[in-house]
């Protein structure tokens, strides 16, 4: 079991901490690794190529 770290501060004000954020377009998560990104990435490609998908579908290539 993992403790918490001890709170952050910056000039006095306590940084919340969060799981993961996006930075200039890359999903950062507390672990840096890229499950996160990746996921985020792939979600972003299957909305695009649906929506390609029904434009074919419904002739407005």
């Amino acid at each position: 079991n993992k403790a918490d770290p001890d709170p952050l501060y910056i000039q006095g004000d306590c940084v919340e901490r969060v799981h993961s954020m996006r930075f200039l377009g890359v999903v950062v998560s507390d672990d840096l690794s890229w499950s996160a990104n990746t996921t985020a990435v792939s979600k972003k490609a299957q909305q695009h190529l649906h929506f390609l998908r029904v434009l074919r579908r419904n002739n407005l290539e």
